[in-house]
């Protein structure tokens, strides 16, 4: 079968620090799976003094230079040129399966859209925006720009989480295991930016290892990897009000199937990781401390607002520095810690959110407690020990030893008192 043909198009102005830093030299090696790059253009005012000293690597990546003049000062005309170059080569070489268009700050997602009509796959480049989140929805991927990496626990916890629940999801509707390539196929079709790397590991397989609810299976048949649910299902925190399901006997397994050897949960995982699977499972997503602060101190002077029209005023004023998702999660724990004042709108029914007048301190007070009440109830549901330290380092608030264990008790004691009631009932 012939390879894939590809056409890349690159806006060098719009994305001169990712020039700069090699960007295009790593988007051709990103892409390398798909084809054959037969066309390769960067549009471009080249005598600008910040452009010039990149032709050279530029035309030795084999990028055809398209020079744009502007006649108007500070008005970047590369945008149109490439429309139109790009509509030219979509219905002139037939051939091109794939379009990689790379540009900062312009909307193209009505171009995408065409050029998915006319049975185009698309890659999207560009850096993190409010725009990007908008505009990879009409791709076929995304590529970020800036080189992500994810220091904090918090932050690299979090876009885990939010991986793992998109795999589960997908895996969900397949019949049986799912080959791996066509199930990170899927996945990208639903999250174009989708990028195990970015989470810190060096293959798809080797991510879902990492997600202790998926079985990895090597088929010497097929020569493949498959992934299915370590359980009949997605495991979820069983409540103390349901029986535990009869033991069933193992299935016979065909002889071309290689199980993954991995160690036994307690052994693959810290306790730490233990509880922050029991807080995935029970849908508390852990967020950056900071996102936390950034979106209290924009939502404290708002007034009531549906939970759609305060993700807006936020997007409006972090100018893609979170996103829509990120915005969603943070304001799920406020709720969660009970920090918001709710009523209904009368001329439409609408609920309606208010921040409670708190500060800083205890809006992660609140949100602490809540996050225990669940993970304690989890634990006590999964017979795991409570480890003070452990869950010491999951808390978004400052304490001192003392106070954290007092607390702990407490709450400990409630969600006692809470399963001896719902057993009398």
């Amino acid at each position: 079968m012939s390879e894939q043909k590809v056409a890349i198009f690159v806006d060098t102005e719009n994305l001169l620090p990712w020039i700069q830093s090699g960007g295009p030299e790593r988007l051709l090696k990103e892409i390398s799976s798909l084809g054959q790059a037969i066309v390769r253009r960067a549009y471009g005012k080249w005598t600008n003094q910040h452009l010039t000293p990149y032709q050279g690597e530029l035309n030795r990546l084999g990028f055809e230079l398209i020079h744009n003049y502007h006649p108007v000062s500070g008005k970047n005309s590369s945008d149109i040129q490439m429309t139109v170059d790009i509509m030219e080569y979509a219905w002139r070489v037939k051939e091109i399966c794939w379009f990689v268009l790379a540009t900062g700050d312009s909307d193209f997602s009505p171009l995408f859209r065409r050029l998915r009509e006319l049975g185009k796959e698309v890659v999207g480049v560009g850096p993190h925006s409010a725009l990007s989140e908008s505009v990879k929805s009409s791709c076929s991927r995304f590529i970020y720009t800036e080189i992500t990496k994810l220091k904090d626990k918090a932050s690299l916890q979090s876009a885990f989480d939010d991986a793992a629940d998109l795999v589960e999801s997908v895996l969900r509707t397949f019949d049986g295991p799912a080959n791996c390539a066509n199930l990170k196929e899927k996945i990208i079709n639903i999250d174009s930016a989708f990028n195990e790397k970015s989470l810190g590991y060096s293959s798809f397989t080797t991510f879902l290892k990492a997600i202790d609810t998926i079985k990895i299976t090597y088929n010497t048949e097929k020569t493949a990897y498959f992934a299915s649910f370590a359980f009949d299902e997605s495991p979820k925190v069983q409540s103390s009000k349901e029986k535990s399901p009869k033991a069933k006997s193992p299935k016979a397994k065909s002889p071309n199937l290689i199980d993954i050897p991995t160690a036994d949960t307690e052994e693959r995982f810290s306790i730490e990781e233990i509880y922050r699977r029991i807080l995935r499972q029970i849908d508390w997503r852990i967020s950056p401390k900071q996102n936390l602060i950034t979106i209290f101190k924009i939502i404290k002077s708002l007034p009531l607002l549906s939970r759609s029209e305060i993700v807006d005023k936020v997007i409006e004023q972090v100018e893609g520095s979170i996103t829509a998702t990120d915005i969603r999660k943070v304001l799920s724990l406020f709720y969660k810690g009970k920090l918001f004042d709710i009523s209904i709108r009368e001329s439409d029914q609408a609920k309606l959110w208010k921040l409670k007048d708190v500060e800083e301190e205890e809006l992660f007070d609140a949100i602490d407690e809540a996050m225990l009440s669940r993970l304690l109830s989890g634990c006590r549901e999964q017979g795991i020990n409570v480890d003070v330290d452990a869950i010491t380092s999951l808390l978004m608030g400052n304490y001192q030893s003392t106070s954290i264990q007092e607390k702990i008790q407490q709450i400990f004691e409630k969600v006692e008192q809470d399963n001896e009631t719902d057993l009398e009932h």
